[in-house]
């Protein structure tokens, strides 16, 4: 198979270095991530690599002819590929990056990284990262792999002598993707099997896994499987590859620690702050697409997508028995199937009682009362079911005094539920801002950012939406700007009657990238999808992409759903607006 991959190189002529093309087109805001300098990289994530696809393969699965077609396209387009010496340098200053650089990254170990991968590398001389589980290498022969829910046999899997080959062709160096980190593990009562790098074991009338003893459990881990390198391939790893993309501030220095400060991510987005090391982005290549379709991923813009949101309510399931809860769980996830939306957005705390204070909360923390552990199971069946991102959303503000702290520093004490809802709930988005409606946004960002950067500690890939009184005084552009640079997006609440936030939208237009970063949630009450649908159009023909809604009954009437479904697909499209002089 080796020599036939080599002549099929040839043939369509990939032998010899890189070089840039005469008269290449100029390098477009894409995926490639800024290191220091203003350097760029592009880096690619690839699983298993096969010559035909079959029904009901992995969707990362690509085709050999697919990947030799990619390498071909990064090489006609002046790509240069690199290995981790370059990206050494690069952030120590010592060597620059070419201009078009990009660094080649296999996860898993695979088979074909041996038969199908490394002949196309020596074809193109292009060096490569690959990443191994410990577990699944040190699996005997014949036995089988326990590779997510299914398992795999052990002989769909390089060996040492594989590995040792490729590492002195001097095209492949491999990384640590843990001993056996790269499974799921029990994250809440429900069961449900969340990434055991990330997530504190809940270990049943225990309790919750103590932080303590899930940094001891990671550390152990990550130490186990570089010795395990070093035995085997002769020196210690100095990449970490994080199962499932997931990674956090305590992971990420526990693997420096260990001699592993590069770490490669799944991180999306295209933030132009610079990358650090330990939090290298990269592209994951699935669904086999042709290089025409890998060139569209590499130049567009996905750093402001189009979103389409429903915001829920927690209060409804928390009040049925558990039998019930799981019935309900059920309809609710179809519900948002069939909607077809983009992001759900969660409320983390119980609706404010007669106080007007929040007094309870849906995960655990060590601040205020639990109503029901529930945030974090609705927020996995979500995620994984439906394929929606899930924003968790927590004021700044608003909350009931702690009644078990004598500490005065109200401020910490709600930080302190911010940070256990990073580390107890698994999230692809923070909605923070103020309830009470007291000072200006600029203050409330700030105080808000701070905030959110004590959940991002636990999940750094967290996007963060502010949200912000349409009610109140709109500030001027320069601070609407300023508020853009630390969030990923605006959020403002419509009114019923769609005049309170007219002046947002108008100061929003005026700033280049503001339209697509600014999201307008609209009221759906019962019996008014209708008129929702009606505003929707108005936003679009506005410019106004994102908007979602609250209070929808998605166990409502038939028509009622139909129309919230039309209304939030994203393949809607605005109305024509009326032509000037038409009859």
């Amino acid at each position: 198979m080796r020599p036939l991959l080599a002549s099929l190189a040839l043939l369509i002529g990939l032998q010899g270095p890189a070089a840039a093309t005469p008269g290449a087109r100029p390098l477009l805001q894409s995926s490639q991530q800024q290191l220091p300098d203003g350097q760029r990289l592009l880096v690619l994530c690839y699983h298993d690599v096969v010559p035909s696809r079959e029904a009901g393969a992995d969707p990362e699965t690509v085709e050999t002819a697919t990947l030799a077609a990619h390498l071909n396209w990064l090489r006609s387009e002046g790509y240069q590929p690199i290995g981790l010496d370059a990206l050494a340098g690069a952030f120590a200053g010592t060597r620059p990056l070419p201009e078009r650089a990009v660094l080649l990254t296999f996860d898993d170990g695979y088979q074909s990284l041996y038969t199908q991968v490394f002949p196309l590398l020596r074809a193109f001389r292009a060096p490569a990262v690959a990443a191994l589980v410990g577990q699944w290498m040190e699996t005997p022969a014949g036995q089988t792999v326990r590779y997510s829910e299914r398992g795999r046999p052990r002989e769909q899997f390089i060996s040492w002598e594989q590995a040792r080959e490729m590492q002195d062709s001097g095209l492949v160096e491999f990384a640590s993707h843990s001993w056996d980190l790269h499974q799921g593990i029990a994250g809440n009562p429900a069961g449900s099997l969340e990434p055991a790098a990330t997530t504190h074991a809940y270990l049943g009338p225990a309790g919750y896994e103590t932080d303590s003893d899930w940094s001891q459990r990671v550390s152990a881990d990550l130490e186990r499987n570089s010795a395990l390198l070093a035995r085997q391939l002769g020196r210690r790893p100095r990449a970490i590859v994080w199962p499932y993309g997931r990674y956090n501030d305590r992971t990420e220095a526990i693997a420096r620690g260990l001699g592993m400060p590069i770490g490669l991510t799944l991180d999306s987005g295209r933030r132009e702050h610079a990358a650090s090391m330990g939090r290298i982005r990269r592209l994951l290549v699935d669904g086999n697409p042709p290089a025409t379709r890998l060139a569209r991923i590499v130049r567009e813009r996905d750093d402001a997508p189009t979103i389409r949101f429903v915001q829920l309510d927690l209060d409804r399931l928390a009040a049925t028995g558990p039998a019930e809860l799981d019935l309900r769980l059920t309809e609710l996830l179809e519900r948002i199937r069939q909607l077809g939306v983009e992001t759900v957005v969660l409320p983390a705390f119980a609706q404010p009682g007669a106080s007007g204070l929040i007094d309870a909360v849906y995960f655990p923390n060590r601040r205020l009362p639990v109503r029901a552990d529930l945030l974090n199971r609705v927020a996995w069946a979500i995620a994984t079911t439906t394929q929606a991102r899930v924003f968790a959303w927590l004021p700044s503000d608003g909350f009931a005094p702690d009644p078990a702290a004598d500490d005065a520093d109200a401020q910490r004490r709600i930080g302190d539920l911010f940070e256990d809802l990073g580390q107890s709930v698994y999230l692809q988005g923070l909605l923070v801002g103020s309830i009470t409606r007291g000072g200006t946004p600029d203050a409330i960002g700030a105080q808000s950012a701070v905030l959110a950067g004590r959940t991002r500690a636990w999940q750094p890939q967290l996007r963060t939406a502010l949200k912000v009184d349409a009610g109140a005084a709109t500030p001027p552009p320069a601070q609407i700007d300023a508020l853009l640079e630390a969030y990923d997006y605006l959020q403002i609440e419509a009114s019923r009657d769609g005049r309170r936030e007219a002046d947002w939208l108008g100061a929003v237009r005026s700033l280049p990238s503001g339209p697509a970063r600014l999201l307008v949630c609209l009221p759906a009450a019962q019996g008014s999808a209708a008129s929702t649908e009606v505003r929707a159009q108005a936003l679009q023909q506005a410019g106004f992409p994102n908007f979602g809604v609250v209070g929808a009954d998605l166990g409502g009437s038939p028509g009622e759903f139909a129309t919230l479904r039309r209304t939030l697909s994203l393949r809607s499209q605005p109305a024509p607006a009326a032509q000037a002089g038409g009859r």
